[in-house]
């Protein structure tokens, strides 16, 4: 099985960091190689006002990790230029980045929030407005949802939210989470689940059109009391690393 690992880093359009191993491996100058059956494809997308990863796993299913989004600008980030500039959303930039890179369909299979931060959630900002479909503050998480949607949500406090991970929650950002969910839940088919860290199985592959029946998926436990966690997962299919290079791709 071909096995490749890609780090990329979004600046204008896009500078990344790339290893590749196996077929259609990435080089530097070149526009990146679409992904292919066998492969694990890892993005880190980096605006530098929040957090997101895009993983296109061998069998195609797509999965996207936190979508964090914030435009004022806390001290410890005034030295970091928002990419690729200070008018882009964030969440408007995830979006457009996967879809050029999703094999298949115009929806994301899974999304993964990893903890309650703003940098992985999204920040209630002023500037932010309200979905178009229902009751809840377009930002972060909702507001990629709202751009590309997502057939299936996993968090590590569903549906009750009452757990220490939600402890470094805002009330407001964590009533305006649970009005997206119920919305997205009752009106557009959207699946919720909660994150049992720990146990295998939590997530799988299967979703894309060459499903591999044999992946498994392992969520790590939590590293710290405040609810963040290890991202970390085994598959049946590895990912081999070599040197990073930074570059520029074309989407």
């Amino acid at each position: 099985m071909k096995n490749r690992l890609i780090f990329l880093s979004l600046l204008l359009p896009a500078v990344v960091l790339t290893a590749g191993c196996g077929g259609g491996k990435a080089r530097v100058g070149k526009p990146l190689p679409a992904w292919s059956e066998g492969c694990l494809d890892i993005h880190a997308i980096n605006t530098a006002r929040g957090e997101c990863t895009f993983f296109i796993l061998p069998d195609g299913t797509t999965l996207a990790v936190d979508a964090g989004e914030f435009c004022s600008e806390p001290e410890k980030y005034r030295s970091m230029p928002q990419k690729p500039d200070s008018l882009t959303r964030p969440t408007r930039t995830y979006a457009r980045y996967m879809r050029h890179f999703m094999p298949y369909a115009d929806s994301l299979d899974y999304f993964l929030l990893t903890h309650f931060h703003a940098d992985h959630l999204g920040k209630l900002e002023p500037r932010y407005g309200r979905s178009a479909d229902g009751e809840y503050v377009s930002s972060g998480v909702t507001a990629l949802y709202d751009q590309l949607p997502f057939r299936a949500i996993v968090d590590r406090a569903y549906p009750a939210y009452d757990s220490l991970a939600c402890l470094a929650m805002s009330t407001a950002s964590l009533a305006n989470y649970r009005r997206f969910l119920d919305y997205a839940v009752a009106h557009n088919g959207l699946k919720a689940g909660m994150l049992r860290l720990g146990i295998a199985a939590s997530s799988r592959c299967g979703t894309g059109p060459n499903a591999i029946p044999t992946s498994a998926s392992r969520a790590s436990a939590p590293t710290a009391a405040c609810g963040t966690a290890k991202k970390s997962w085994t598959t049946t299919a590895t990912a081999r690393c070599g040197r990073t290079e930074p570059r520029a791709a074309s989407c």
